[in-house]
């Protein structure tokens, strides 16, 4: 077992990076929630719908980069050559500096026809007023994979949080400004991304600081063995855009939702305004809690992907093995608990944030939307896994499967006015069920034990599962009845919580030495 100098463990890394996330999550809610009130569900069409276009944008620019430049810094690193970092972080930060600049040209050419195309006009003004992030995010991806590739993951937190920081501040603070002067929702919708482009140059800025910092440290005397820069740039691009493609079918997804939707539900009946409030009430309460579960469990890609790929460049299979079944593992111990209370609280955890009458709607999509969880992290497993051992493309083959099966289904199911809405979440969860089983089949093919993965989950669910029906019993009992409203809600989950870590500890999955194991469990393993 080998521990390069001042590195911690994969767990601790891991557990920093998903606080940070929890904290940006929380700052969007913050965000969110004031937003929501003063923009009310019409507004919040506008802006989700500018957001769902820049989001995809935003995948193209960074979705594949950080992760190739972890992939190839990391086999480099296994190989005993250093000496390529420095040149890979000034090509490409040039090349991406001048790519984001045309992606927010193009988003800014583009703002009308797309705004029409989704059906929502009046959201072109904000489409306009969020494309300059674009620059600062395209820079950003490429620190961000260099950064991660030599384990520096705290930058990558603080970054994080300063640009949810801005977003809050300024966002919030230009939406007052828009209410007191009594303008229209869809220029208020344009005010509220302003903060978003400031928080990513802000944040971008901070990364290239430690970025370079980090690389006048890395200095060798090696050669660089690469006969040109075009065959580095060969390397990256055939790393980088399948991961891409791949990434940015989520984003795909998104737009199928929001081109769908708004179509499809006016096809079963619906006006335009109120295809556009139910549009708005499921991207504004459902979406961001799938999205804040999603948010809790990538970080660990994030932290085994350059293990993985060391281990794979150092031929060491056992150790990939266990990595893997060590990432599944932790994945499922945090995504069987949120996919049951999702399920079983769904009204109780929206209506601690929201309005009564807008959870309540909410609640049904969200409990719809539960099993998603559990499936996003087994195929965050999987990808992990192929991306690793350089089968990217198949990565990007299994999101294209899912996408598909997206679209067919919702299709179906919006038009439906037995389905409605909830044709959405549906989609969703039979999307990621594809791109599941396609990716473990891959894993399989290929001489991974989809076993080892597999097993790990039946523990974890089984805690959660008896977790639930216990505080479910409560919630509905007379133990709890002198509590009201939100503060029984908390007092629920409270035990819950309790609930579900004295299971961990009763069947095994947790005990205290495997906790201090977790803790020290080295970033490369030899």
């Amino acid at each position: 077992m080998k521990k390069t100098k001042g590195e911690s463990g994969i767990v601790y890394n891991a557990a920093y990076l998903t606080l940070s996330a929890i904290f940006v999550k929380l700052i969007g809610l913050l965000y969110k929630v004031p937003m929501s009130y003063i923009l009310t569900d019409e507004g919040m069409g506008y802006f989700n719908a500018a957001y769902t276009i820049y989001s995809i944008l935003y995948l193209l620019a960074t979705a594949g980069v950080p992760k190739a430049i972890t992939v190839l810094v990391s086999g480099y690193k296994a190989e005993g050559n250093k000496a390529l970092e420095g040149r890979i972080f000034t090509l490409l930060g040039r090349i991406f500096l001048m790519f984001g600049a045309f992606l927010c040209t193009v988003l800014l050419l583009c703002a009308v026809p797309l705004s029409r195309f989704l059906g929502s006009p009046k959201a072109s003004l904000t489409i306009c007023a969020i494309a300059p992030s674009l620059i600062f995010v395209s820079l950003g991806g490429i620190f961000r994979g260099f950064l991660s590739a030599n384990h520096a993951f705290s930058p990558l937190a603080v970054s994080s949080v300063i640009e949810a920081s801005c977003k809050l501040i300024l966002g919030i603070g230009a939406l007052w400004i828009g209410k007191t002067l009594c303008l229209p929702l869809y220029v208020m919708s344009a005010l509220a991304v302003l903060g978003i482009g400031v928080g990513s140059l802000v944040s971008t800025l901070y990364l290239y600081v430690n970025a370079k910092i980090y690389i006048s440290n890395e200095k060798t005397g090696q050669k660089i063995h690469f006969a040109s820069d075009k065959k580095l740039l060969t390397s990256f691009f055939s790393i980088a855009l399948p991961i891409t493609l791949g990434g940015m079918a989520s984003g795909i997804s998104s737009l199928a939702d929001l081109s769908m939707i708004m179509r499809r539900l006016e096809a079963g009946g619906m006006s335009e305004s109120e295809a556009t409030a139910v549009y708005g009430n499921y991207t504004t309460l459902s979406v961001p809690l799938l999205q804040m579960a999603v948010a809790l469990i990538t970080p660990l890609s994030v932290v085994i992907l350059p293990v993985l790929t060391a281990n794979f460049f150092a031929r060491s299979s056992e150790c990939f093995r266990k990595t893997l079944g060590f990432g599944a593992e932790i994945c499922a111990i945090i995504s069987f608990p949120i996919a049951t209370a999702f399920f079983f609280f769904s009204h109780p955890i929206l209506s601690l944030i929201f309005n009564d009458a807008s959870a309540f709607l909410a609640s049904y999509t969200l409990k719809l939307l539960s099993p998603a969880v559990v499936l996003f992290a087994l195929l965050l497993i999987a990808n992990t896994a192929l991306e690793s051992i350089g089968k990217a493309k198949l990565q990007m083959l299994s999101m294209l499967i899912g996408i598909g099966v997206k679209i067919i289904a919702s299709r179906i199911l919006l038009a439906d006015p037995r389905f409605g809405i909830l044709g959405a979440p549906i989609g969703t969860v039979l999307s990621y069920a594809a791109s599941v089983l396609f990716s473990f089949s891959c894993l399989a093919l290929h001489g991974i034990s989809v076993f080892a993965v597999l097993k790990k989950q039946l523990l974890p669910a089984l805690c959660a599962l008896s977790s639930a029906f216990f505080a479910l019993l409560l919630y509905k009992s007379k133990f709890l009845f002198a509590l009201q409203g939100s503060i029984r809600t908390c007092a629920v989950f409270s035990l819950y919580g309790i609930f579900y870590f004295l299971f961990l500890f009763i069947t095994g999955v947790l005990n205290v030495e495997k906790i201090s194991n977790m803790s020290k469990q080295p970033i490369f393993s030899n």
